[in-house]
């Protein structure tokens, strides 16, 4: 067991998330290594040392300032023959130490016009924190809004609320929810985030982190190495270059996903639009148009990706008749070679999130008929115009009765009435067929310009 490894699972051991199979491993590294067993000794003192502080007792014995200024002039009334000169000298590097001696916060933060935040702090009394500053045990909370991270190691980050974080020393951070991006200079090789479903390990690079809740959380790799490992069953561990994604699969096992840098800032916007009261819009099933729909007796026609059909509390069935939409297929209707669907939102909103649930049909499991690589397009008028940066594919559905669907939030809000989403692949499903089973859009009216 290396030193990273055995600093790892002390941290999980003192913290209460070691698993038995670690804990196993620990026992037998401690019983072999005098070093790891020093190692041990050093995190039982300190942690028993601070929470003990907390209560009262300081087994770290640190001296208060002000009792080091009496030492020192005490002393230097003791050596009072060595004349009035030398005393005020002593005096003036004492209060040079004072005033002087100042530790550099160990991590810093602005946010973006608008945020909302709550931080709370380990340390108390005169001890706390002051300012946008957070010390080993500082937790911060982001309900709406962008924080930028400046560590004084030279690590980086920009978080996207609504997040949770809680820094736990120089090199690691928790991340209980957010999205998050890092740049991370050579000096700091190491830092580390922990979050509900993985462990990262960064070894000099800019990487991105999506945790949120009732979804597997994801690494993104746009320069440099990460090392990665999922916290929950067979804990696979994985090292992951530049272009390259995952997501944190069930049973601890890693799946790839395509690279989103869309999903992540890499600084701190000016503005933050007002969008406070955005609501789901309803989209009459008359202003849904597609490019084409199987024919028979099916009943996948394009109005139920609007009407709710097959939607409960936020969860999609997979029971497809008279639920989901599908397109025409090489022997059920002829291939659609140019496949879309359009929504006529019926008036001009300000667009920030919408959500998507793809082909859920199962049994048998047909889920990889739905849309894949798509162009999302938009505008005021039918010509459209615009297109949604960053947002290239939509992921494949799981196939069970109660489907979550995906959301997507990370793009620049933008005003539209037509929305329209360009079908390129599906996910490898049979006879071209391209489909869809609910598709929502949330935003804040635009109000008319009034009449002369």
């Amino acid at each position: 067991m290396n030193r990273r490894e055995l600093e790892m699972h002390l941290q999980d051991l003192f913290d209460g998330r070691l698993e038995s199979g670690d804990l196993e491993s620990l026992q037998q590294e401690l019983r072999n290594n005098p070093e790891a067993q020093d190692a041990y000794c050093d995190y039982a003192h300190l942690k028993n040392s601070l929470q003990l502080r907390d209560e009262g007792v300081d087994l770290l014995n640190v001296v208060p300032m002000d009792r080091v200024v009496e030492r020192r002039q005490r002393r230097a009334l003791e050596y009072a023959g060595l004349g009035a000169v030398a005393a005020l000298v002593i005096l003036g590097v004492v209060l040079a130490f004072i005033f002087i001696r100042k530790p550099q916060p160990t991590l810093t933060f602005v946010t973006s016009p608008g945020t909302e935040l709550s931080i709370s702090h380990k340390l108390a009394g005169e001890d706390a924190p002051e300012g946008l500053t957070l010390e080993p045990g500082s937790r911060l909370e982001i309900r709406h809004g962008t924080a930028e991270l400046e560590f004084t190691s030279g690590v980086r980050g920009i978080v996207r609320g609504p997040a949770n974080l809680t820094l736990l020393n120089e090199g690691l951070l928790e991340l209980d929810r957010g999205t998050a991006w890092f740049e991370v200079p050579s000096k700091a090789t190491g830092f580390q985030v922990n979050t509900p479903d993985l462990t990262l390990i960064d070894l000099g690079t800019e990487f991105g982190i999506r945790s949120r809740p009732d979804f597997l959380d994801e690494v993104h790799v746009f320069t440099g190495k990460v090392e990665v490992r999922n916290r929950y069953g067979l804990k696979k561990g994985a090292q992951l270059e530049a272009g390259e994604a995952r997501v944190a699969g069930p049973g601890g096992r890693w799946k790839e996903t395509p690279l989103r840098r869309d999903h992540f800032l890499t600084k701190l916007p000016s503005t933050e639009p007002d969008l406070s009261n955005a609501a789901l819009i309803r989209i009459p099933p008359e202003n849904v148009t597609a490019s084409s729909t199987v024919v028979g007796l099916f009943s996948r026609s394009a109005d139920h990706m609007v009407d709710s059909s097959g939607l409960i509390g936020g969860q999609h069935t997979n029971a497809v008749k008279g639920n989901m939409w599908l397109s025409s297929g090489d022997d059920y209707g002829g291939e659609d070679y140019n496949p879309s669907v359009t929504f006529d939102l019926g008036a001009i909103y300000t667009i920030n999130r919408f959500h998507v649930w793809n082909y859920n049909e199962n049994p048998p499991n047909l889920t990889d008929r739905g849309v894949n690589r798509v162009s999302v397009k938009y505008g005021t008028t039918p010509d459209l115009g615009s297109t949604v940066t960053g947002i290239t594919n939509f992921a494949q559905a799981d196939g069970i009765a109660t489907d979550p669907g995906e959301s997507f939030d990370e793009f620049r809000p933008f005003k539209a009435r037509y929305i329209k989403f360009d079908i390129i692949s599906n996910h490898g499903g049979d006879n071209n067929f391209y489909g869809l089973s609910e598709v929502q859009f949330h935003g804040v009216l635009v109000p008319e310009p009034e009449k002369r």
